[in-house]
């Protein structure tokens, strides 16, 4: 059989001979199917080394290291699921919420838990983050969740009215990751497994502010720790307290000061002036003015 009959009969044969869901097939069922229906002679070796040269099998797309961005500039968010947790208030299990912030230069955590996915709770959850770390971005890079995206789009995402009146009044970017795209958000991605894994399995909390207390425990002590010296192996790069690493200090404290309310906590106050009902392009607001872009420290 010639190499390009070769070629067209097992990609033939690995298209699913007709199924409706068009699965794939491995390569054992392909040699299987050539030898019955084609009188392949040659041995499934033979086929394997083919598939491997001719046909780029089991090849993996190359890897491409991104730069980290500048200290302070950017930090990726997730949403998740974490688990089931009894809730002393009604006294049933209810699902458990998790949004982990992760610092894009640092690496640095901060994980916040809540009954309710919604807006209010991403909000509140964020002001805890920068109140943690100390500091706040100056943009982030959020997952395609209801709470925050109204309408996921690469170019023209909409907000949800309520996330962007925050980001208005924290002077805050966002620049949504795309959807089914988890390299946009890398250092953030697959972290609500390893949080359950590391942190909430086997545990047990009497309330959701205890619940809480040790995920920032954990956070500071183990998350921040472990990643900070994951990443700064081999540099001079040292935490100090929950800041960003000492380079920060050489950057201008690049990480700003977040602008919380008078009581520094709960949800976000009164609504930037140039709120939007709906975003009329990208980054633009009724008015005509930035919907993302950052203000000036306070």
């Amino acid at each position: 059989m010639s190499g390009a009959r070769w070629r067209a009969t097992a990609t033939a044969s690995s298209s699913g001979f007709g199924d409706a869901e068009k699965r794939p097939l491995r390569l054992t069922k392909v040699h299987t199917l050539l030898v019955h229906d084609h009188d392949l002679q040659a041995s499934y070796d033979t086929l394997r080394r083919f598939a491997m040269t001719e046909l780029a099998w089991r090849k993996k797309a190359p890897t491409v290291r991104v730069e980290d961005p500048p200290p302070g500039q950017e930090a990726q968010v997730d949403f998740g699921e974490m688990g089931l947790m009894l809730d002393p208030e009604t006294g049933r299990k209810r699902r458990l919420w998790v949004l982990v912030v992760t610092l894009s230069f640092s690496r640095l955590q901060f994980v916040w838990l809540t009954f309710r996915q919604t807006t209010e709770a991403v909000c509140e959850g964020l002001d805890r983050a920068w109140q943690f770390f100390g500091a706040m971005p100056a943009s982030i890079i959020p997952d395609n969740t209801k709470a925050m995206i109204r309408r996921p789009d690469a170019l023209d995402a909409r907000l949800v009215d309520a996330f962007l009146d925050y980001v208005q009044a924290r002077g805050l970017f966002v620049d949504p990751a795309r959807v089914r795209s988890p390299m946009d958000k890398p250092r953030v991605e697959n972290q609500v497994p390893y949080v359950r894994e590391s942190w909430f399995d086997g545990e047990t909390f009497t309330s959701l502010d205890d619940a809480r207390a040790s995920a920032e425990r954990w956070s500071r002590e183990v998350a921040g720790r472990a990643r900070a010296r994951h990443h700064e192996a081999g540099s001079s790069r040292a935490l100090r307290g929950s800041r960003e690493a000492d380079d920060e200090a050489s950057a201008g404290r690049a990480l700003r000061r977040p602008r919380l309310d008078r009581q520094g906590e709960g949800p976000p106050g009164p609504p930037h002036p140039g709120r939007a009902r709906a975003l009329l392009g990208p980054g633009a607001t009724c008015d005509g003015t930035s919907a993302f872009a950052p203000t000036g420290a306070p």
